[in-house]
């Protein structure tokens, strides 16, 4: 197997093989992209509600103290 790229996903490696030829194939590419964007996108919302829920559930006296301010 050949060496990764660093810092590359990889649905971006093989997106990246895709050549399409016509414009459905253009479309579809470009359809398979933006999905993948919005599911990284989710996918790193729900990492950050995860360690928030994780912080509140920690620190509990700390968040009533903020939310009350």
């Amino acid at each position: 197997m050949g060496q990764a790229i660093i810092g590359v996903d990889p649905h971006e490696r093989v997106l990246g093989t895709v050549r399409p030829r016509d414009l459905v194939g253009r479309t579809r590419r470009w359809l398979a992209s933006e999905l993948i964007h919005e599911l990284v996108t989710i996918d790193r919302k729900i990492k950050v509600a995860s360690r928030s829920r994780v912080a509140n559930r920690c620190y509990p006296a700390l968040l009533t103290t903020i939310c009350d301010t």
